[in-house]
């Protein structure tokens, strides 16, 4: 394995922070998982409140999932053609 393959701990504080950044934009464009009009009924408080759990944790498994392609998408793109 080449040292080019290998992940140093600038390459993790890099892969974090990218899943973090794509976390934060996630939960920003989706209003922080809060609807609308949460007080139309005594209903929609409990269905705000599971839909706001459920949106944070699948946002959590998207950042994670996201940002892990597109780290290893830019560090591990080819160089040399003569590697293939």
């Amino acid at each position: 394995m080449e040292n080019r393959d290998r992940l140093t701990i600038k390459d993790y504080a890099v892969w974090f922070s990218i899943i973090v950044l794509i976390y934060l934009f996630t939960l920003y464009i989706g209003n922080w998982g809060l609807l609308r009009s949460p007080t139309l009924s005594p209903q929609t408080a409990v269905i705000n409140d599971i839909y706001r759990i459920v949106y944070v944790l699948a946002m959590a498994v998207f950042s994670i999932f996201a940002g892990t392609i597109a780290f290893f998408v830019i560090k591990f793109r080819g160089g040399d053609e003569d590697e293939i």
